[in-house]
């Protein structure tokens, strides 16, 4: 049986959740009070970067 493309973007999103989870859970981070953005959009960056094989920087721009 063939996936249709929602299937795997639920999968993708599931994936998603899965590693910006075990990350928060192993990897906290301490922001402070004045910045902007959570601690899980900063993993969510990072695995997005690190699955695209691409940069940080090229995912924040997109």
């Amino acid at each position: 049986m063939q996936q249709t493309q929602a299937d795997n973007e639920v999968e993708e999103e599931h994936l998603l959740n899965f590693v910006v989870n075990s990350l928060g859970d192993e990897l906290p981070i301490d922001l402070g009070e004045n910045v902007e953005v959570s601690a899980d959009e900063l993993y969510e960056v990072l695995a997005g970067a690190s699955a695209g094989g691409t940069s940080i920087n090229h995912v924040c721009e997109t």
